[in-house]
Formats: C-alpha cells, structure tokens, sequence
C-alpha cells in the first residue's frame, strides 16, 4: 500500500517564514499542521459548509495517516458525502464540485483574512491531496503593534480544569496600551510584558462520552443490550474514555470508567450503534460525533455469520473508536496540538511523540509528563507513558542509565492501577531494556489479556518475542495486530521488518524498517544497518552508523555486545552480522 508523504510533513513549498525563523523549505511538522487545521476550521471568518470542513479534515487525516493512496473522489464521496457504495464520479460529480468551493474558500479565507497567519493549508488543483506551506511574511522588524486580545482555545465543561488570566487584567492591558500610544511612549519589548497573576495549568481529563446502540424494533432489545455490554467492556479495556450515563437509561452498567449521575449534555463525544437485521445478512450501523454534532466517523458493516468472525468485528471496532490511534483519541490529540495540556493531552501526545527522533520535541513532553504528575501523582497513564519515553529520549540523547528510573515509574503504574494494560506494556519494555527478556515477556502476556484488542501492544510484545527468538509465538500476535488495525502501526511496521529480514527479503525489510517505531535504543537502528548492508546502501548506512556512533555504538563489536546483553536470538543476530558486516564498519 502507497504511504505517501511523510507523516511529518503533508507537503512544503521554498517559502521562508520571517516570524518563526524556519529555514528556507523546512518541512511542516504535524503538530504545526494539526494546529493550523483546527484553528482554521473553528475560525467563523472561514466561511464553509459544514461538510466541506468535514471534506479538510478527511483528506488531511489520510495524509497523517500515510493513505494518500486512499485519497480518491470514490472514497471521499462514500465516507464524507455519505454517498452510496455503489457511487460513479463520472455520474455523480459531487467530489469535484466540492472541492472548488472548499479551495476557493481556503484561497478567500487565506488572502482576505489571514494574511498574517505563519502557515497556509491550500487543495491544489487536479488533486484532493491537501499541501501546507510557510508562508513569505513582512518582517515585523520596523513594526509597532500592540496586543489587543488574547482569546484563549476552550473546551467543552468537564474536560479541563485550570483558569486562565481574569478579564479585569485584559482590560487593563488594553488601557495600558492605549494610554502609552497616546502619550507616544514606544511600546518595543512592551508586548513581552505579562500581567503578574500565575498562570494555573491546564488538566485535560478523559474525554466523557456516551454509547448508544439501538436495534430497531422491541424483538431485538436484547440483542442491543447484549451488543453495548460487549461493546462497552471492550472499548473500557483501552482506558482512554469516560463513559457517562445516557438520561432515561435504565441500564447503567456499574463500571469505574463510567460516571454515575452526569447529565448526557456534559459529554464530549457520542457513539451510535444501531444493529440492522434485515435480510439477507445483518449489518451494523455505527457513528461517532463530537460535542458540535460533527459527525468524526460513520459506517455500515456486514456483521459475519460466523461467530468468531464477529468477534474480530467487535475486537476493530473498539480498537477503531477508544484506542490510542482511534477515532476520538485522534480527535482530543489534534484539539491539544492547538491547546496543549496537562492530564490526558500530555499522555496521547506523549504516546505519539514516541516515535519521533527529534530531542527538542521528547524533552519537551518528558517536561509536560512530569508536571502531570507532579500535580497528579496518581496518574497511572502519565507514568506508563513517561516510562517509555526516557529509553526514548536516551536514545537520541545519551545523559546516563535511565532503564532503571523507566522500571521503577511502570512499577509505580502498576501499583496504581493493577488492570492498566499500558502501566504493563510499560514494564515490558523497560525490563526488556535492562535485559531480562522472560520477565519481560510475562509483562507483556498480561497487557495482552489486560487488552486483547490493543494491536499496538500485540505487536509490541511479537517484537520481544522475535528479537528472542520466538518467532513460532510472534507470528500469530504480529497477525493480530494487522488483523486489528485498518493501517499498520510503527510497532508492526518494525516486527513484519524483522521476519522480512530473517527470510532473508530485505527490499520488503526496508519498506518496512522506515515505517517502524524507532524507540528506544537500538535494535530498529541496528537492524536498518544490516538491511543497508544487505542492499550495498553504504551512504544510507553510513547515516544510521553516525546515530549509532551518537549513543556509543562505534563498532560493530558494540553492537553484538548490546544484543547479547538483551539476550537477543544467536541465529538471528547471526544474520544482522552478516548485514553488518559488508558494510566495512570499524571492528572493535
């Protein structure tokens, strides 16, 4: 499958910025590109139809996603539009019409009312691949501008706590500042002025959210209620929701991630399921909108008639709406790039933030998990994703032996909340990291039965599995993970990266090693060089040697001392030495 462009980047032009000082053609991270989407669909000056701003988000997602390929007129007229399956572009040309309305709104919107704004998302012609851009912009060298209004982004009640600066001070501020243009006092470095009131810090919750499921008619009441039982413990497996209590619902399931007595107005998000039995085969209707009505996702399903097919079924659907990378974690993630906070938006983009190598970017949400527990010392998920970072952040930047801090924070997550899938995800890798490979696998088996449909986890736990030579047991988790998720995660990109290699296809090994999660160090860096080597890449190799040489790996000796200390698989660090060594690397 096509990946497209990077998921750093959705496409940049030679523009310089003169504001943020970005090098000429820098790449538009997608934190950046998250933000300017937000800001853009929630500005009233963007004038657009509801569905057009639907029409953005999609096409820009798929880019995230790394599914340009599924970027089509067909699957936009289907998943946005609501068209039918059956749909002809060339009957029906409702994507084309659409698209010029939404790029010349973008156009409108840019020239006329955003003139000053850093970045500028436009839908080429010929395409429905959007591009972002940094945009050419005055020097404000000479300029002498005074801040008016801040207007800080909101959320909806309950899912953040903190206050930000009163009104009285904002009225002040402006008094100040009109008062000085008037006597003609010069205002540079006045704008770095802050009114003297503290901050207080913005706690982001689990987003509330309420779960319907309907089956039309009173024959089938027990089928719907049997669905949203399954349905709700599998999607409460992942932790990531609050569930809150439908009004009139009798049927209140007594469960600790669902909020007693809290009005359904409250929530932020809203999963419909209706269960259609018509004949010939059943299928399965389900939804998820925000707080807005935005509608995040819809589709129907055929529901097999095999049971254990419906099983998988049940298994995507709660991993596609409540996981880490599902539907509305993805919504709270692009909602905190605009707004960041403490709390749950510090952990997804925590989680997501995993996968980066930029050190920048890790010390800045090391500092953002570390306040979360500073001010909540019980946050079982700021201390699992914490835990993982730190082999992280080593990696790319070497300050000493922190495995052993990583091991003691997943401890302290496990004693805090015994059914946490990720606090024993977390211990996983950080006893794996210190080289107790069994221990670590143990951990990992129980994340696996904390969360079943967790594919992340299932191919975090094959990696272990294969680097250990149990490939006969990471076969059948790797199939899993592919099976649950609709696209592969880094963790799976890094493990089917692995069995390429040893089966020696290394063209598919280096498909799949630049799709991987690099993490920690340094098994993935490893098995890139050896893949290189295999491929007589030597300057490509000589790149990811350098990264190595970075964490005092200088050698090829260093490397085998690393994965012998990991108790890796002797036959296959028998192939990565093979790899390795063509590449005419230092010895010792």
């Amino acid at each position: 499958m096509g990946r497209g462009p990077s998921r750093e980047r959705i496409a940049t032009e030679g523009v310089r910025s003169f504001i943020d000082d970005k090098p000429e053609g820098s790449p538009v991270s997608e934190e950046e590109t998250t933000a300017e989407l937000e800001r853009v669909l929630t500005d009233p000056k963007f004038r657009c139809s509801e569905r057009n701003k639907r029409f953005l988000r999609y096409v820009t997602e798929k880019v995230f996603e790394g599914a340009t390929d599924k970027i089509k007129a067909y699957s936009i007229a289907v998943d946005v539009f609501g068209r039918p399956t059956n749909f002809d572009p060339i009957i029906d040309p409702i994507v084309r019409i659409e698209a010029m309305r939404l790029r010349s709104a973008l156009s409108h919107y840019y020239e006329v009312h955003a003139q000053q704004s850093l970045l500028r998302i436009d839908l080429p012609k010929g395409g429905y691949v959007p591009t972002i851009s940094r945009r050419l912009l005055p020097s404000p060298k000479h300029e002498i501008r005074a801040v008016d209004k801040v207007i800080p982004a909101t959320r909806p009640t309950g899912t953040r706590s903190g206050n930000g600066y009163s009104a009285h001070g904002a009225y002040l501020f402006r008094g100040l500042a009109a008062a000085l243009i008037a006597s003609g006092i010069t205002l540079a470095g006045f704008v770095l002025w802050q009114p003297l009131a503290p901050q207080t810090p913005v706690i982001s919750e689990r987003p509330r959210t309420i779960l319907t499921v309907s089956a039309g008619g009173a024959e089938n009441a027990e089928v719907a209620r049997a669905l949203k039982e399954d349905l709700f413990a599998a999607m409460s497996r992942f932790q990531t929701l609050t569930f809150v209590k439908e009004i009139d619902d009798p049927a209140h399931l007594d469960n600790e991630q669902t909020a007693p007595s809290t009005p359904a107005l409250e929530a932020t998000y809203q999963i419909a399921v209706n269960y259609r039995s018509q004949l010939p085969q059943p299928s399965l209707w389900w939804q998820v909108r925000d707080h807005h009505g935005l509608v995040l996702i819809s589709r129907v399903e055929p529901i097999p008639q095999v049971a254990e097919e419906r099983d998988r079924m049940l298994a995507r659907l709660a991993n596609h709406i409540a996981g880490l990378r599902g539907t509305i974690s993805n919504s709270e993630l692009r909602r905190d790039y605009a707004a960041p906070t403490l709390g749950n938006g510090c952990v997804l983009r925590a989680i997501r933030t995993l996968h980066s190598p930029d050190p920048a970017m890790l010390r800045t949400t090391r500092t953002c998990l570390e306040q979360t527990i500073k001010i909540r010392p019980g946050h079982t998920a700021a201390h699992a994703a914490l835990s993982r970072l730190l082999p992280v952040l080593d990696a790319v930047q070497p300050s000493g032996d922190t495995a052993r801090r990583a091991l003691s924070l997943a401890n302290t997550a496990t004693l805090l909340s015994s059914r946490s899938a990720a606090a024993a995800r977390a211990q996983m890798e950080a006893l794996f990291h210190l080289g107790h490979a069994d221990a670590a696998i143990s951990a990992g088996r129980r994340a696996l039965a904390l969360n079943p449909y967790d594919d992340d986890a299932a191919a975090a736990l094959a990696r272990v599995l294969a680097l250990t030579g149990r490939w006969d047991d990471a076969i059948p988790l790797i199939e899993k993970a592919v099976d649950l998720a609709e696209i592969a995660s880094p963790e799976t990109h890094s493990v089917l990266a692995m069995d390429a290699y040893r089966r020696g296809a290394y063209e598919v090994a280096l498909a799949h090693v630049v799709q991987s999660n690099r993490g920690a160090c340094c098994e993935i860096d490893i098995l890139h060089l050896a893949t290189l080597g295999q491929l007589e890449m030597q300057p490509a190799a000589q790149t990811v040697a350098a990264s190595l040489q970075k964490v005092g790996m200088r050698s090829e000796a260093s490397f085998y001392r690393y994965m012998k200390e990991r108790r890796f698989d002797p036959a296959f660090v028998s192939l990565l030495r093979d790899g390795i060594s063509k590449l005419g690397l230092p010895v010792q």
